[in-house]
């Protein structure tokens, strides 16, 4: 029984944190939008985007058959990883209030 169910238990795990990270978009985007003095709300906004990008890509892998979109599909997932990378930094430059002329 359990190894009936075990293929589909991934594809429910990445629709339950890419619904999850679009909810924490909405709700830093809305933190972001309410109060301008903290910019570490959009950081965050972008930074639950490219997650759910990612889990969203890694949702997609586990449905298609071994073709050429699975090309596509892996190289918007890989593309995720330096956005979330800039993303984290960000973030934590604008957690911590160290200033940086860059962001």
């Amino acid at each position: 029984m359990i190894a009936k169910i075990y293929p589909i238990l991934p594809i429910i795990g990445c629709a339950v944190v890419c619904s999850l990270c679009l909810t924490a978009t909405a709700y830093q985007g809305w933190l972001y939008l309410r109060s301008s003095q903290k910019r570490f709300h959009g950081w965050g906004a972008m930074l639950s985007m490219v997650t759910a990008v990612f889990t969203a890509t890694s949702f997609l892998q586990y449905l298609q058959p071994p073709d050429r979109w699975m090309i596509f599909i892996d190289k918007a997932q890989y593309s995720t990883f330096p956005l979330m990378v800039y993303t984290l930094y960000g973030f934590s430059v604008r957690f911590f209030d160290q200033t940086n002329k860059h962001l």
